[in-house]
């Protein structure tokens, strides 16, 4: 059989298929050293050493099995564009009611701030018989405690958090349910973004 073929090929026919064979036996799993090598010929590299070699060898021998063969990245689930608009629309919940709350404590934070959070620094200039014009324009500086003011720094950025999410998934919602019977392949990020637990 071999010599039938080898009588109908030409010499690149024959290369061709004997790099095809070569990948071939290269992508199976526990081959990887003889990949390397494989690619280190095609590239006119040298051979490496024999413990150069042992080196390889051994590195592939300590990879665990998922480094192997298991390529959760690459996996892919199914599901309708229905079940998504669900998901979407509990995660809007979600971001709608984390909204209210952060709404709240800034207006708590607010009032805080309103009654006891400022702090007047007036100068000792203004409070001779007369000042001048413009110890007027420096006379008093006032500020905002820094507990208060980082606190109302949360605030802002839980509602900025939220308001962005909210818009994000009220535009995913829309999109999925125009289109509910569409099958959707997820990734794991894509599975978390519209299914995690919050």
């Amino acid at each position: 059989m071999l010599g039938a073929r080898l009588a109908t090929h030409d010499g690149r026919e024959m290369v061709v298929e004997l790099r095809h064979a070569l990948d071939a036996i290269a992508a199976i799993r526990g081959c990887q050293a003889f990949g390397q090598g494989l690619r280190l010929g095609r590239d006119d590299g040298a051979c490496p050493a024999d413990d150069e070699r042992h080196q390889v060898a051994r590195s592939m021998s300590l990879q665990g099995p998922h480094d192997r063969g298991m390529k959760r990245d690459e996996w892919k689930f199914e599901y309708t564009a229905a079940r998504l608009a669900e998901a979407a629309d509990a995660k809007i919940s979600h971001h709608s009611e984390r909204l209210a709350f952060w709404k709240g404590k800034r207006d708590e934070v607010l009032a805080t701030i309103r009654a006891d959070g400022l702090e007047i620094d007036e100068k000792i200039v203004v409070g001779y018989q007369s000042p001048k014009s413009r110890d007027w324009e420096r006379a008093n500086r006032v500020s905002v405690r820094d507990d208060l003011r980082q606190k109302l720094d949360e605030v802002l950025e839980k509602l900025r958090d939220h308001t962005e999410q909210l818009t994000q998934y009220e535009g995913w919602s829309q999109m999925l349910c125009a289109n509910p019977e569409q099958r959707v392949g997820l990734d794991i990020d894509d599975w978390l973004f519209f299914l995690r637990r919050a």
